[in-house]
C-alpha cells in the first residue's frame, strides 16, 4: 500500500508543478489577447481549459493506476 501512495503523491506533485507553469506569467502573457474563443476572453478560457486538463489528466492517472493495481493482483 505505501508504494501506491507513493505513486499517486509522486503523480500529484508532477501534475501541480505542470499546472504552476501552466499558469505563469510567459504562457499568461501569451493568453493575453483581445480575442474571443466561442465568446469567452482567450485569456479565461485558457485558465479554465488548463483547469479542466488538468482534473482530466488526474482521473485518468488514477484510472490507469487501478487498472495496473488489478492486473498485478
Amino acid at each position: 500500500m505505501k508504494k501506491r501512495s507513493a505513486q499517486i503523491s509522486g503523480r500529484l506533485i508532477f501534475f501541480s508543478v505542470i499546472f504552476f507553469l501552466l499558469l505563469g506569467y510567459p504562457f499568461i502573457h501569451m493568453a493575453n489577447k483581445p480575442l474571443n474563443v466561442f465568446g469567452v476572453p482567450l485569456l479565461y478560457f485558457y485558465i479554465m481549459s488548463s483547469w479542466l486538463a488538468l482534473i482530466f489528466f488526474l482521473i485518468i492517472s488514477q484510472y490507469v493506476g487501478v487498472v495496473k493495481e488489478k492486473r498485478n493482483e
